[in-house]
């Protein structure tokens, strides 16, 4: 690492040092300033209410701080921080040839932020996954949305097209009874495995069946972006995503090919 690009990652740890006790020093006054109202209003029903709203956007400001205070919470957007400044293009160049079930990303703008983003999807149902910088380049939110008519603009294209359901999923409320008989065929003949191996081989091998069914949950995909995006951050490096291709893809084909025989 060159003497420069230390200095410049020291810079960023101090800038996100900074941000980080400004935001607590704030979030402390908020919360201090709602302790203030309730003992001005005698701890009336009103005073109260109000104070509790102003509470409430204190422990909001703590928790924009830094992603050990904002990750934890459930709002289906996840903080990154950067080691040094980045650009928005700088990472889509990183990325655009990374597969995902999702297909690879593409730049787009989103009507809810003036930021251009990273963007992968919409699926079949309007869900995608995005990902913005802010100005400063060194702090950024991989998020989730379900509504795709946000997505005002389309900057670039995907390298990679989305990957589809298979057919056979489609009529999957249909087949569940089927479907079960693969689970427990796979299970029948692994289970001598199951002795050599541990207790969870037959648990494992069902959710792996069922990984091959069902669709990849774009949760599990928001996590595995989220971990390839943070090696990013640190290393400079985009790492693929892990192989999400099902593990018993082939017995469902012959499984249903041995069914439409029958049919």
């Amino acid at each position: 690492m060159s003497e420069n690009e230390n200095n410049e990652k020291e810079a960023t740890k101090r800038a996100l040092t900074r941000r980080k006790w400004s935001y607590r020093i704030v979030s402390i006054i908020v919360i201090l300033i709602s302790i203030k109202i309730c003992i001005a209003g005698h701890w009336e029903d009103i005073p109260v209410s109000f104070a509790t709203v102003v509470l409430i956007i204190g422990v909001a400001i703590w928790m924009l701080g830094s992603p050990g205070d904002y990750n934890p919470g459930d709002n289906g957007v996840i903080m990154i921080t950067m080691e040094e400044p980045k650009k928005i293009e700088d990472i889509y160049e990183a990325y655009r040839k990374i597969e995902t079930p999702l297909g690879s990303c593409y730049l787009g703008k989103i009507t809810t932020m003036k930021q251009q983003a990273l963007i992968w999807g919409p699926n079949s149902e309007g869900e995608y996954l995005y990902f913005w910088l802010n100005d400063s380049g060194i702090v950024g939110y991989l998020g989730y949305s379900g509504l795709d008519g946000l997505i005002s603009k389309h900057i670039t294209e995907p390298d990679f097209p989305i990957k589809e359901v298979p057919e056979a999923n489609k009529n999957i409320e249909e087949k569940n009874i089927e479907y079960k008989d693969i689970v427990d065929n796979v299970t029948e003949n692994n289970a001598a495995e199951e002795n050599v191996i541990g207790e969870n081989t037959t648990e494992d091998r069902e959710k792996e069946v069922k990984n091959a069914i069902y669709p990849v949950s774009i949760w599990t995909v928001q996590t595995q972006l989220h971990d390839s995006l943070k090696f990013y951050a640190e290393m400079g490096q985009a790492l693929p995503l892990p192989d999400v291709q099902p593990a018993y893809e082939q017995e469902i084909k012959e499984f249903e090919e041995s069914n439409s025989d029958e049919g």
